[in-house]
């Protein structure tokens, strides 16, 4: 039997963009997806000779898994059974004579750990996993076969090759994130250096890369021969998620710490619009040192508005200084999974 975990971050957006034909040519009995982002109805799978099986949140556009499979399972369940974690629909399990498969959604712990106790607690309620292997088992005879990202156990998320960036930390599952998928490296194999600012370069080859990974669902860019950031710049230009004029800077200046009002405007050109769904009602000047009238000011109104950035003490952007590569590690996070934008009041 074949087994394949897919991370779809929403099956609706990529049913466009190759997934049917990856689907046939993996020709596996089980697919477990995560973050399918959908509810029942809103998509019609046409895929002869497989059932699905879902798991549906109750907040729209929000996590989801699914199970489609070729092999009729002896019984469904969505869920645990405890409403607090099943309205997020992050668990569907199939059960077969000689075992049971279960697909698994995590919940992230977000910046700073704020949900660190739910994680930890949906985690050891519906199974515990390590190296996604069940820790766990139901009766002698039965084995679990976990996809996803359950990777809580003990109190420790997944660990990174990174040693400065420390299980606890509050951006540590968007570095682990990231680097898993290849959005974002260290420093060095073994240094993500999480305090170190972020150059103009680094942020045009960041949002590159973002968005290719949004549309490719892979990143196959690679550093210019010469002038290791420029193949980065020509894509974000050609593609016009930079405007042209990032195309003539001086080295200098590509050198150069972006300040955090830049980043947000570069990386904002990453993602397609319909990507910034407003949850948040902020009004222009409300951010306390963001007028209507500064230079970015709309991008970074519409990362508020997303949930995406909330600011520092009393919800301050501090749009001149510099940004640190934890802050960026967690912006793009939550800018690829809108589960983990947060909400937040301006007055």
């Amino acid at each position: 039997m074949r087994f394949i975990s897919w991370n779809v971050n929403g099956l609706r957006a990529i049913m466009n963009k190759g997934f049917t034909e990856a689907f046939w040519n993996l020709d596996a009995d089980f697919f477990c997806l995560q973050e399918t982002k959908l509810q029942a109805g809103q998509l019609e799978l046409d895929l002869p000779g497989y059932e699905a099986y879902w798991s549906y949140a109750e907040k729209k556009g929000y996590s989801g898994t699914a199970i489609l499979t070729r092999r009729p399972p002896l019984d469904v369940t969505s869920g645990i059974g405890i409403g607090e974690h099943d309205t997020e629909g992050r668990i569907v399990t199939l059960e077969y004579e000689d075992f049971y498969l279960v697909c698994v959604y995590t919940p992230n712990a977000q910046d700073e750990l704020r949900r660190l106790d739910y994680r930890m607690a949906a985690n050891h309620r519906y199974i515990v996993c390590t190296g996604g292997t069940a820790a766990v088992t139901v009766t002698q005879r039965s084995v679990f076969v976990c996809s996803g990202s359950a990777s809580v156990t003990a109190g420790e998320i997944a660990p990174v090759a990174f040693t400065d960036v420390k299980a606890g930390s509050w951006y540590y599952d968007a570095v682990s994130y990231l680097a898993g998928i290849g959005l974002l490296g260290g420093v060095s194999a073994t240094s993500f250096a999480p305090n170190g600012t972020l150059t103009l370069a680094q942020a045009l080859t960041l949002a590159a890369s973002l968005h290719q990974y949004s549309q490719d669902g892979k990143v196959t860019l690679k550093a210019d021969k010469d002038i290791w950031y420029m193949s980065y710049v020509e894509y974000a230009v050609s593609q016009g998620v930079a405007d042209g004029s990032y195309a003539g800077k001086t080295t200098a200046e590509y050198n150069a710490p972006v300040t955090r009002a830049e980043f947000v405007h570069i990386l904002y050109g990453a993602l397609p619009e319909e990507s910034y769904t407003v949850i948040n009602s902020i009004g222009y000047d409300a951010i306390p040192d963001v007028r209507a009238s500064q230079a970015y000011a709309d991008e970074i109104y519409a990362f508020y508005r997303a949930g995406i950035i909330t600011g520092g003490e009393g919800n301050k952007f501090d749009p001149s200084g510099t940004i640190t590569r934890s802050a960026v590690a967690v912006i793009m996070a939550n800018m690829l999974d809108p589960g983990q934008r947060q909400s937040v009041t301006l007055k």
